[in-house]
């Protein structure tokens, strides 16, 4: 609606300014000036509503369009990165598991050692 509007008043602007530049340039009365301002403002008005209003549905397309591709991305997305996490943790625990493994046998290398050198 905020293209509407926009192009709704700068078209009745630029069909008042139209007549208004004509009038001085031809050196028309006055006193017509002011029926043909309003009758070409409201002119400008109507085809810049219309024009605004085209632009506006453009718009609100090209975004649900946009809206939709990323719904889509992210639909797809989901199960690939589900099995990625499932991975990456039993990746993960594995490598803890070796971890504990080598630390306990660290452990019981450096009390042996310890012993030995207490004896």
């Amino acid at each position: 609606m905020a293209k509407f509007v926009k192009f709704l008043v700068l078209g009745g602007i630029a069909g008042a300014a139209v007549v208004a530049a004509k009038s001085m340039k031809a050196q028309e009365p006055v006193e017509d000036l002011p029926k043909q301002a309003a009758r070409s403002a409201g002119i400008g008005a109507v085809t810049g509503g219309v024009l605004g209003l085209v632009l506006d549905r453009k718009a609100r397309r090209r975004a649900r369009r946009k809206a939709m591709k990323l719904v889509e991305a992210a639909r797809h997305a989901g199960p690939a990165l589900g099995r990625k996490g499932r991975k990456a943790h039993k990746a993960a625990s594995k490598a803890a598991k070796k971890a504990h493994k080598r630390a306990g046998a660290m452990a019981d290398r450096a009390e042996s050692r310890l012993h030995k050198l207490a004896s």
